[in-house]
């Protein structure tokens, strides 16, 4: 069902009033991300809290990139099984940004 937004949680609400269902039992997978990167002196770069991961169709050619521009690697290539790999480097500000890769 198309609900006309990116928010995943706009489009359980959505989904449920229109199904009449209990949003406790849905669950709603986004399929595109949005958002900004920002520098201010409120932020504070950091590897701790939460990890979010992007998808990206090839874990080696990115890691393989954030080497090349002195990113740490944080968490090898790892096969999780049917769901694909995942890994984690260290960005330039001393994030940790994670990734994921569908198996193909």
């Amino acid at each position: 069902m198309w609900v006309g937004s990116q928010d995943v949680f706009y489009q359980r609400d959505v989904a449920c009033r229109r199904l009449g269902m209990n949003e406790d039992k849905v669950l709603v997978h986004g399929c595109r991300v949005g958002g900004a990167l920002a520098k201010g002196n409120a932020y504070k770069p950091s590897k701790d809290g939460a990890i979010i991961y992007f998808d990206v169709p090839d874990i080696d050619v990115v890691l393989r990139n954030a080497k090349q521009r002195g990113s740490k690697i944080l968490y090898e290539k790892k096969d999780i099984g049917e769901a694909g790999f995942v890994a984690e480097f260290e960005d330039s500000e001393g994030n940790r940004v994670a990734l994921s890769q569908v198996r193909s």
